[in-house]
């Protein structure tokens, strides 16, 4: 397993790893790691991570708008902190990798990607008013945010670690609800969260048939060429059949070798979802937003 950079440039990529050595650090750190799919949920714990930790970015969204995220690097550092999310951060830091595919997806960063389709959100004045969400790949959780802010009637989070779930995503939601909807507890309520490998996510509704989400909403997940299948499969038996999806992503990712063209061609073999870019940001390497409705 080598280690891998999110970088936009394949000479940025980490120097050469033993890959021997690499291997029994990843085995020994990360055996306390659970990619089952889980379902989390607000604790004590939250609320004790919201106390410790600071906020270290406030996200102008739009005027008077704004997603407040608390401190990454300060995750991992509390004593009430557990292990596993320790171990997860040290493997990061020991590999010199911004993710390692099958052990860490890359949660505890926020992405290019995320940006330009919270703003294409925002901008576009997208409706979220009564629909159900899911933010696939969520990490900080800013896209699902934005749409529990904006009126969603319910929006589930799912991310591959579940530490990310439990040291991240779920406290940032708590902060934002606790900002903008100190007065309304039931926010809470709107609120599923999960994690575990997209294989095995398979959330079911209250008359136990498969959840079927109006807006689903994923960024940068679409970097690994070995994982598209999974994440089409997903994205067909979860979007109901009057919903859309909005993917955001770069055309390549150097390292593991995922692209938006084999991407697009798997979709254009399966014949379930039309694709259109709706946004496309000319960098070194191109950015696009890309919308998924069924045929």
């Amino acid at each position: 397993m080598a280690a891998f950079r999110f970088d936009f440039f394949p000479e940025d990529a980490a120097a050469p790893i033993n890959e021997e050595d690499e291997g029994e650090n990843v085995q020994s750190i990360c055996k306390d790691l659970k990619h089952n799919m889980e379902e989390h949920y607000f604790n004590q714990t939250t609320e004790s991570l919201i106390n410790t930790h600071t906020i270290s970015r406030s996200i102008k969204v739009s005027k008077g708008t704004e997603i407040h995220c608390i401190n990454c690097s300060d995750i991992g550092t509390g004593t009430t902190e557990s292990t596993s999310i320790s171990n997860l951060i040290s493997i990061t830091d020991r590999e010199g990798s911004d993710l390692i595919p099958g052990v860490y997806e890359g949660g505890l960063k926020i992405w290019e990607c995320t940006h330009d389709l919270l703003m294409y959100l925002s901008s576009n004045n997208v409706d979220f008013t009564g629909k159900c969400i899911l933010d696939l790949g969520c990490g900080a959780g800013l896209l699902g945010i934005h749409a529990l802010l904006n009126k969603a009637r319910e929006v589930h989070f799912q991310d591959y670690n579940s530490e990310v779930i439990d040291y991240l995503t779920i406290p940032n939601v708590t902060l934002n609800i606790s900002k903008e909807h100190s007065e309304n507890s039931s926010v809470f309520g709107k609120t599923r969260f999960f994690s575990g490998k997209w294989s095995d996510f398979k959330p079911l509704d209250f008359d136990s048939n498969p959840m079927q989400y109006d807006i689903i909403l994923t960024s940068e997940t679409i970097y690994n060429s070995s994982s598209h299948a999974e994440l089409l499969n997903v994205l067909y038996r979860h979007l109901d059949k009057r919903g859309f999806i909005l993917v955001a992503a770069k055309t390549h990712y150097f390292g593991v070798g995922g692209t938006l063209g084999m991407f697009t061609k798997l979709i254009a073999q399966d014949e379930v979802l039309s694709h259109d870019i709706v946004q496309e940001t000319a960098t070194s390497v191109p950015r696009i937003i890309m919308e998924l409705r069924y045929n």
